[in-house]
């Protein structure tokens, strides 16, 4: 499938951070997003639904990552188990101070301690995170959309073997989606009727 194509592409290549999925509403993107999951190495995932503020909240969305990302690598398990009450409550402030305590810092320390820590853990080189309707996090005003500044702004900082799924609708007023995406990471892009190989769902 197009999927397992982009998985296998080199890490110098120009997509390898990440693959984008557009499509307009009830093309099956998060059908798509969910059976990826089900098949493939998703080590992490938030599906973002607009109805349900805490699946768009970025605080919510970090602290789901960090608990799949621990259970995925105990090595950042052994890091947040061991960090104190005091350091972990300033974390929870804020979205972007809680990426950075409890994904960013200790994956980034863990791998630069150890460069085959992924292979030790029985992983493929990379990590996957996947974050399916990022136009479902779109806010009252114009380009307030907290999941995206937080996957544009720190999620992107992220060592390169961290590698993203994410998933939009098409249409009137969701194209700074896209332009962000394409300046940040440079995704392989494709359609939902491109992936209908992927069975079954």
């Amino acid at each position: 499938s197009l999927f397992e194509e982009w998985l296998e592409l080199p890490p110098d290549h120009d997509n390898y951070r990440a693959l984008a999925i557009y499509g307009q509403a009830g093309s099956a993107k998060t059908t798509l997003c969910a059976a990826f999951t089900r098949q493939y190495p998703i080590h992490a995932h938030c599906f973002c639904r607009r109805e349900d503020m805490h699946m768009t909240d970025p605080l919510v969305l970090v602290l789901s990552l960090a608990f799949q990302l621990a259970l995925a690598v105990p090595r950042l398990s052994d890091a947040l188990n061991a960090m104190p009450a005091a350091q972990m409550s300033l974390a929870m402030r804020s979205a972007q101070t809680a990426f950075q305590a409890f994904i960013q810092q200790p994956l980034t320390q863990a791998l630069e301690s150890d460069p085959e820590l992924l292979h030790q853990e029985g992983h493929l080189p990379y990590l996957i995170l996947l974050i399916d309707g990022l136009d479902e996090a779109e806010g009252v005003a114009p380009f307030d959309n907290k999941v995206l500044v937080l996957l544009r702004e720190h999620m992107c900082d992220l060592p390169p073997c961290v590698r993203f799924v994410c998933s939009s609708r098409t249409g009137p007023g969701l194209s700074h989606i896209e332009r962000s995406l394409e300046h940040k990471l440079h995704p392989r892009v494709i359609t939902p009727m491109q992936l209908m190989d992927l069975a079954p769902l």
